[in-house]
């Protein structure tokens, strides 16, 4: 029997992610992830649980494992899979919310702010995180400096849903908005992992650097993100006329324009030679890969396990043993959801 407070945490939690879910595009490259589901994830729920088990019998600490996936949207966007996974199992509710609520508790380790992002803010960075951040943006005044950042913004996204396919968490984390005197406020664009060679090892050569933060101060901009990373801006604004101040950090040293421009050239070329790749398989080949990708949603646990990260041949094969099932044209309601993803 859970208590009032692990109550409303799995009230709040349906709540949050059924938006979510009922807004995001029906239609996904190469694959949405619900045609795979049922292929996998009974496989991929029953080894998460068991690891994070392990974790903790080796007395590694809560935050400590928190801190092995690095930013909370990497377990948000995993919430539903875990869930789905179970259910398919056919655990028992008690063992679903306690996974759930096993998530959430991670997932508040890695944030500042609000574990829901009730405020529209995702707030990773703390106040005094915040104000040294701001101290080094320098101002938008070379001719097309702001369009050339955001361009970057775009390219990477573009570039880590080429990695990754729809798991871009596994990528970057989006966070802010975090208010800064004088009206403004500041957004974090995160990315990171940007060369996983072992889930493409046919490919020669990924970008050159791991890391990409790019940091942009905006006047009186009203957006907000709910906790699966989605980026809400009000319609007719546009972010580049709202720009005021900006940095990017590649590898964290500042980088210039020039530096920028050489960087989306270079990552539009990697994604035009893994789209290439990935439009030329058969189902069957894209499912597999998608497959290997859920399976790296949790490869930072079983490297401090000293497993195989890898998914097992018993998973592979389902592929070619059972129907992967037709893509739908829309998505649930939001009743729909609430009723499926509801806890209590």
């Amino acid at each position: 029997m859970i208590d009032e407070a692990a109550r409303d945490l799995l009230l709040r939690f349906r709540e949050s992610i059924i938006v979510p879910l009922a807004n995001t595009d029906a239609d996904k490259w190469p694959i949405r992830s619900g045609r795979i589901s049922r292929l996998c994830l009974d496989e991929f729920s029953s080894e998460f649980v068991e690891d994070i088990h392990s974790l903790r019998q080796q007395n590694i600490s809560e935050p400590s494992i928190a801190a092995l996936f690095r930013n909370p949207t990497h377990l948000w966007r995993m919430s539903h899979h875990l869930l789905n996974g179970l259910r398919l199992l056919s655990a028992s509710l008690e063992t679903q919310q306690q996974a759930i609520l096993t998530l959430l508790q991670l997932i508040s380790y890695l944030k500042y702010g609000d574990l829901f992002c009730s405020d529209g803010a995702n707030t990773v960075w703390s106040p005094d995180q915040v104000a040294d951040m701001a101290n080094d943006l320098r101002p938008v005044e070379e001719p097309g400096a702001a369009c050339l950042v955001h361009q970057l913004g775009g390219v990477l996204w573009a570039y880590a849903e080429s990695l990754y396919f729809v798991a871009h968490e596994l990528s970057v984390e989006i966070h802010g908005l975090y208010k800064v005197p004088g009206g403004y406020s500041l957004l974090v664009r995160d990315f990171f992992d940007l060369h996983p060679f072992p889930l493409w090892p046919s490919i020669n050569s990924l970008v050159s650097h791991q890391t990409v933060r790019i940091m942009v101060m905006y006047k009186d901009l009203i957006a907000h993100l709910d906790v699966y990373n989605n980026l809400y801006i009000d319609s007719g604004r546009r972010l580049i006329d709202d720009a005021s101040r900006y940095q990017v950090l590649i590898d964290g040293h500042t980088a210039s324009l020039s530096q920028i421009q050489q960087l989306i050239q270079e990552a539009s070329r990697v994604i035009e030679v893994i789209s290439k790749v990935v439009n030329s398989w058969s189902l069957e080949e894209i499912a597999r890969q998608y497959i290997h990708i859920f399976w790296w949603r949790k490869a930072v646990i079983s490297n401090v396990l000293q497993k195989d990260w890898r998914p097992p041949e018993k998973v592979l094969k389902r592929v070619v043993e059972r129907n992967i099932p037709d893509s739908t044209s829309a998505n649930p309601s939001l009743e729909a959801l609430r009723k499926q993803y509801d806890l209590l």
